[in-house]
């Protein structure tokens, strides 16, 4: 059975913002992202490791008691850049996984502006 470990991180940190009172926004900022960002991860059943992570150390939490590819030391998990992809659903799978990179790139490069800019 495959985990869905956007909703695993939902579970993590709405118990951690009830245990704390600390806000979405604050945990999203701690870990370099904006507001929406959060609640767009918890729609990924697939959500890389590595933006799980990011979480974790935001908020001091180790995942890979609920993720098992997750390692204490924190290792990236998933394709290798040469892997012969064969079927259409890898395919779809690898696409998600690109384009999820590329928003956490765009939000890092947009929050990286805006503090040059001051806003």
């Amino acid at each position: 059975m495959d985990i869905n470990r956007g909703d695993i991180l939902r579970q993590v940190l709405e118990k951690y913002r009830e245990d704390t009172g600390t806000s979405m926004s604050k945990i999203a900022k701690a870990a370099g992202y904006d507001n929406s960002m959060p609640y767009r991860h918890f729609k990924q059943p697939g959500l890389p490791t590595y933006i799980i992570h990011k979480y974790g150390k935001a908020i001091n939490y180790d995942f890979s008691k609920d993720i098992p590819e997750m390692t204490e030391d924190y290792q990236v998990v998933g394709p290798v850049a040469t892997q012969q992809l064969t079927t259409i659903d890898e395919c779809r799978w690898e696409l998600e996984q690109l384009r999820i990179k590329y928003m956490d790139l765009l939000e890092r490069h947009n929050a990286m502006l805006r503090a040059q800019l001051g806003t």
